[in-house]
């Protein structure tokens, strides 16, 4: 059994070391999406540097591209912290 059969959405969605939400953050949530499932343990995206599994957009901000990701919402499913875990740890081994 790996980490993703481990991991259900009815246990994903309490605090805990692959679930947290934070409904105090002034900017809570930072995305729009499904508020009950909202996780915000990666609050800042462990992808934005590298390669993304998520649906960013780039856009030209006076003439320099950006990442923008206010339109994704990958890293705050919960059913994602198994991808991004492992994604994470195929870019450390290679």
């Amino acid at each position: 059994m790996d980490l993703y059969d481990k991991i259900s959405t009815s246990n994903v969605c309490k605090n805990s070391s692959v679930f947290f939400q934070s409904s105090e953050c002034e900017y809570y949530p930072c995305h729009r999406t499904n508020i009950k499932e909202f996780n915000c343990l990666f609050c800042f995206c462990p992808m934005y540097y590298t390669l993304c599994l998520g649906t960013p957009e780039y856009i030209d901000i006076k003439g320099r591209i950006i990442k923008d990701c206010s339109g994704c919402d990958f890293p705050h499913d919960p059913d994602n912290y198994p991808v991004i875990i492992e994604f994470l740890r195929l870019l450390l081994t290679e």
